[in-house]
Parts: C-alpha cells; sequence; structure tokens
C-alpha cells in the first residue's frame, strides 16, 4: 500500500487487460453491527485483492444515524474508489457475494446489517435494470454517501444529479453527524461541521 493525493492506495500490478477497458468506480460502505470500522476495512482490502482492481482509494469513516428504523444502533458510513474491467452486473454480483462471505444477513428493509456495499456509479455510466441502476438512485439524497465521495473526488459528477457540492447544497436532510476516523486521509474534515449545523437550523 502506498499514498497517493493524502489517500491510501492499494496497487495490483497491471494485467493483460487493456486500459480502455478499465472503468471508474465509487462504492458506498455502511454497518452498524460488530466492529464496523474493521469490518468495512476488511471489505476495501478483500476488494484490493481482487485481480480484476486497481488503485482503491479509501475515504474517512463517518457516523450517522439511520435513514430506517431508529430502533437501531447508528451506523459508520465510507466510500471507497477503484478502476475495473469488471462489467457494472458483474461487479454488482461480486460486492454481494463479498457481503455475504463477511456474515450479513438483511433481517429487514433498511434495517440493522453487518455491511453494505453499493455501486454508485460506475464511470458515466446510466444504467436502469431490474438488477442494478446506474447511478446509485438514493445517491444524491444521502450525506452519508456525498460526504465521503467528495474526500475521494472533490469534483465528481454524478450523471443526471450534477456534482458533488450541488447535490450537498440540495439535501433534503442530513444524517451524518461526527468524523470516525480521518486517518485513512488524514485530512481534516469541517464538511461535517457544517451539516451537523444546517441539520440543528432544521429542527430550530
Amino acid at each position: 500500500m502506498r499514498m497517493t493525493n493524502s489517500h491510501p492506495v492499494m496497487q495490483k500490478p497491471a494485467d493483460s487487460c487493456c486500459d480502455d477497458n478499465w472503468a471508474q468506480v465509487y462504492i458506498g460502505l455502511g454497518s452498524n453491527l460488530g466492529d464496523s470500522e474493521q469490518v468495512l476495512q476488511r471489505a476495501c482490502w478483500a476488494i484490493a485483492q481482487w485481480p480484476s482492481v486497481r488503485n482503491l482509494r479509501m475515504s474517512n469513516w463517518y457516523r450517522s444515524r439511520p435513514q430506517g428504523p431508529q430502533d437501531q444502533p447508528d451506523y459508520v458510513n465510507g466510500a471507497c474508489c477503484f478502476t475495473t474491467h469488471l462489467a457494472p452486473r458483474t461487479l454488482l454480483a461480486a460486492l454481494q457475494q463479498l457481503e455475504m462471505d463477511l456474515g450479513k444477513i438483511k433481517q429487514r428493509h433498511w434495517g440493522e446489517r453487518l455491511v453494505d456495499l453499493d455501486v454508485i456509479c460506475y464511470g458515466q455510466l446510466i444504467l436502469n435494470t431490474p438488477e442494478l441502476t446506474l447511478p446509485h438512485p438514493m445517491a444524491s439524497q444521502r450525506d452519508f454517501v456525498l460526504v465521503p465521495l467528495q474526500d475521494l473526488a472533490p469534483d465528481l459528477v454524478l450523471p443526471k444529479f450534477g456534482s458533488i457540492q450541488q447535490c450537498l447544497e440540495q439535501l433534503p436532510e442530513t444524517f451524518l453527524y461526527a468524523v470516525a476516523d480521518t486517518s485513512l486521509c488524514h485530512q481534516p474534515d469541517k464538511r461535517i461541521e457544517l451539516l451537523h449545523e444546517k441539520n440543528a437550523e432544521a429542527v430550530i
């Protein structure tokens, strides 16, 4: 592992696939059961070992209140990005298998879970199938997705939704309330404080 642009980079040697076939992918991560930060770290390291993945980078970890039922623990959220030559649906299947390997058992809709790995965007691809919608249809409405993405790519534009900053400015609701771990990026982050202030103003 080496550091690039203040983010950890887990590199795999280049394989025989043509660079034109590699896409930049962003994955949202979440957990609210067990040692959540360790689980998400393990997920990132597992993905980094896939021969089909290059240059995985991780965001800070953040804490957020649940979006669904409130009788569950708060979440740890983050994001990772990498390049891959896996097709979108193949990538989704691989992530779902990794979730199961890590011990995920879905108990209820938007309920507690050991690990959640969501494909947020796959290059600038727009896709709408029963199995997968790209970009993720809820990405622009979730600060626990947008803020980690901003760690990784401040200028990222989500197809159909606009830039990360535009999405943050139009949030209907906020969920993040603390930075869980900034050691991955080594950069102080004040955006979460602004989001918290915005949420407090909405309550008042």
